[in-house]
């Protein structure tokens, strides 16, 4: 029988998660919601098209759109990345990372991504500025040993305040892996049953090392959504679709089949009390550091 502390700190995680959407606990996910809340106010006028897929990511946890100048971008990044690829065999790393400079420093694409439709998602999303933790640029192609690491269910664990946007140079279907979420609803489904079986506990306290604490986690996602009714979204679309999704929304990175590949960017983004500081991105890059900011004030200097 499970004691009486720990139903309650099991409640106690519940309600957080609920309240803040971060898996970080009543001690740290709180001080990320109210610096949101903080830097919240009155933006101009976002059109009926923009406000309808913030709220449906609202309510969701995800959504998923395309835009002509989204896709125009992308073919024009995605020309880039081939063309330099055509000569230079090092363009992405081992873990399919694009490796040849900071994308934000180097496409332009990226920079008016943000100064366009996905920036006024953003800021219709967060109903407040916002700004950009890191960004990076992925090729995956299939790999014969099968998935492996964010190719498999889980949730990153992050601040709730915390928008995953991935923008898909390349067209994104079935065969070339395109990515799978739940819903934030069925998402908390399964944290609910995850820790009424302890899982949670097992994992942080039973295993020796990151990578076994993950896969525990991972396996009891695996079960718990094959058992089951909840519907998996995998938005497809051609070259340019934009997917926002919760950090803390259960998910899982596309698997290309054998001869498939796909081109995305991923960004964590976060909103800011202050105007977007696109000038410190030019200057600085957004490469990817640590997971998510000690901070929810990161870059507000800037």
């Amino acid at each position: 029988m499970r004691s009486i502390q720990q139903k309650f700190a099991d409640y106690l995680w519940m309600s957080t998660l609920r309240k803040h959407r971060s898996r970080l606990g009543w001690r740290h996910a709180p001080r990320y919601t109210r610096y949101w809340r903080s830097a919240q106010k009155v933006l101009p006028d976002v059109d009926a098209l923009t406000r309808e897929r913030a709220e449906t990511f609202q309510d969701k946890g995800w959504n998923s759109f395309s835009d002509p100048e989204c896709h125009r971008l992308a073919l024009s990044m995605l020309e880039k990345i081939k063309t330099e690829e055509a000569t230079d065999h090092d363009t992405f790393d081992a873990s399919g990372a694009y490796q040849k400079g900071d994308i934000y420093q180097t496409f332009p694409e990226v920079r008016a991504f943000f100064d366009g439709p996905a920036g006024d998602f953003l800021r219709a999303a967060f109903d407040s500025d916002f700004k950009i933790f890191f960004g990076k640029c992925y090729k995956s192609v299939h790999n014969p040993d099968g998935p492996a690491g964010s190719q498999q269910w889980h949730a990153d664990g992050g601040p709730g305040t915390c928008v995953k946007l991935m923008w898909c140079l390349s067209s994104v279907t079935e065969e070339n892996g395109a990515m799978e979420c739940l819903d934030w609803s069925d998402s908390l489904r399964i944290f609910e049953q995850e820790r009424a079986t302890g899982t949670g506990i097992k994992a942080s306290v039973t295993t020796k090392n990151n990578i076994e604490k993950r896969q525990v986690k991972t396996d009891f996602f695996n079960e718990a959504i094959a058992k089951s009714q909840i519907s998996i979204n995998q938005p497809t679309a051609d070259e340019g679709m934009v997917l926002a999704f919760l950090n803390n929304t259960i998910h899982r990175g596309g698997f290309p089949e054998e001869g498939h590949e796909r081109y995305v960017c991923i960004f964590a983004v976060y909103p800011s009390a202050v105007p977007t500081p696109f000038s410190s991105y030019m200057e600085n890059g957004i490469a990817k550091g640590i997971n998510y900011p000690a901070d929810p004030a990161f870059g507000d200097g800037n």
